[in-house]
């Protein structure tokens, strides 16, 4: 499962926080409970959470769901 986790992150939008605005919007990574940072890597989920690139690979390695809303995070067919 580790590897088909990881090669589907390829799929989920990643993006830089740029500005206090894009850092004030989110707040913090429920994750790791930490406040964003300008310069801080984030991965936007399809239900729009997002979290640290880094602390969601670490979660999708055990679990498929979101987080905070547990909406599936790949839709297979």
């Amino acid at each position: 499962m580790e590897e088909v986790s990881l090669k589907l992150l390829d799929v989920l939008p990643t993006s830089v926080l740029l500005n206090v605005f894009d850092v004030k919007l989110l707040d913090q990574c429920v994750i790791c409970m930490e406040k964003y940072c300008i310069g801080d890597e984030v991965i936007r989920l399809p239900c729009f959470h997002a979290f640290h690139e880094h602390c969601f690979i670490d979660w999708i390695l055990e679990c498929l769901e979101c987080p905070i809303c547990r909406w599936p995070v790949f839709e297979f067919e």
